[in-house]
C-alpha cells in the first residue's frame, strides 16, 4: 500500500492493487484481496482510478465481457490473464502497491470496445 506520498499512475498500465483488506471484505462474486489491474481511467483530483481486475484462473473467459491478455515483457504479466470488465470500479489510490507495466495500445482498444458493449453505449 502507498503512504501519504503521491504517486504516478497512468491510463493503461497494471498495477497490484488492495481490493479488499480482509477475507471477508466482499460480497457474491466481488474480487478480493491484491490482485493486478489494468488502470482505465485517473482522477488526479481526488486520487481515484478506474481499474479493470485481472485474474489467471482461465475458466472466467467464457463468461461475456471479458478480454484475455497474454503475458508479456512489456505488461510484466507471467500468465496468461483474463480482463474482467464486469468487475469494474473506482479505488483510491493508496490501494496500490506495485506497478508491474503497461498494456498494448490494441488490447487497451479491444477493452474499450468491449466496455462500450457492457455499458449499452451507442456512439456517433
Amino acid at each position: 500500500m502507498q503512504s501519504g506520498k503521491k504517486i504516478n499512475i497512468n491510463k493503461g498500465e497494471i498495477w497490484l492493487v488492495q481490493l479488499s483488506y480482509t477475507k471477508t471484505d466482499y460480497i457474491e462474486h466481488e474480487m478480493m484481496d491484491k490482485r493486478p489491474c489494468i488502470v482505465l481511467k485517473v482522477n488526479k483530483f481526488v486520487n481515484l482510478s478506474t481499474i479493470i481486475p485481472l485474474t489467471s484462473n482461465l475458466q472466467v473467459g467464457k463468461f461475456h465481457h471479458t478480454y484475455t491478455i497474454n503475458p508479456s515483457q512489456k505488461n510484466g504479466l507471467t500468465k496468461k490473464s483474463i480482463a474482467m470488465l464486469y468487475q469494474i470500479r473506482s479505488l483510491s489510490h493508496k490501494r496500490f502497491i506495485k506497478k508491474w507495466g503497461k498494456i498494448d495500445d490494441v488490447d487497451l482498444k479491444r477493452i474499450k470496445n468491449i466496455l462500450i458493449d457492457y455499458f449499452n453505449l451507442i456512439l456517433p
